[in-house]
């Protein structure tokens, strides 16, 4: 039986694919290097970001990496404005609550950003806990995975990890929890070793009603 769903937050809640490419692009082409397509984005992109980096030929030095950092997180907000909730989600999140699942946000994105960007879109009250990270740097989400089933005593035999990578699943193999990923998202998603949907909406309604 279903108790927790933990959703990720860009590319699964937020549909921020195209803007975050837009970004990516506007990056590369201030270093003078060649933009990427849509498939060779998905097919690259991976978390900690900074493996993504060097997938697409970049492999800043640490004080490269924070600028680049700092630059996408300014371009990033600047785009937010125009980015959407992925189709359905808000009120299929309602429907599980009323069934009595407990839903948090865990992202790598930093604490503040995350809180705001949430906050945003009208959907705090939705969630017993939103958690993202201390930095912008894009790190692995598995040890804050960790502290929030800790301190939020999440039974993972019970969870549901709902994300678009396949960092989302390797997450919820590290704390036990069950996954089902979104094919919409960020990453282009080859043996995923659990549940993948189209449709992020139906699909959590009915994987939430087979696992309960």
């Amino acid at each position: 039986m279903i108790e927790t769903l933990i959703w990720d937050w860009n590319g699964t809640l937020l549909d921020d694919v195209e803007p975050n490419l837009a970004v990516i692009n506007g990056i590369l082409e201030a270093m003078g290097r060649p933009v990427l397509t849509i498939a060779r984005y998905r097919d690259a992109f991976t978390m900690p970001v900074i493996d993504f980096y060097r997938a697409i030929g970049l492999d800043p030095s640490p004080a490269e990496f924070d600028r680049i950092a700092a630059d996408y997180t300014a371009a990033y907000g600047a785009l937010f404005p125009t980015m959407s909730l992925t189709a359905g989600i808000a009120d299929a999140i309602r429907d599980l609550a009323d069934a009595g699942i407990g839903h948090y946000v865990l992202s790598a994105t930093r604490q503040d950003v995350l809180e705001r960007q949430v906050g945003a879109h009208g959907i705090t009250p939705l969630f017993k806990r939103v958690k993202g990270n201390d930095n912008l740097h894009g790190a692995s989400k598995v040890e804050s995975a960790r502290i929030l089933a800790r301190e939020e005593g999440i039974d993972p035999g019970k969870t549901l990890f709902v994300g678009d990578m396949l960092h989302d699943r390797d997450v919820a193999h590290a704390i036990g929890a069950r996954c089902v990923l979104y094919s919409g998202g960020h990453q282009a998603i080859r043996d995923p070793g659990c549940p993948v949907v189209s449709d992020l909406a139906r699909g959590i309604l009915e994987a939430a009603s087979a696992a309960g």
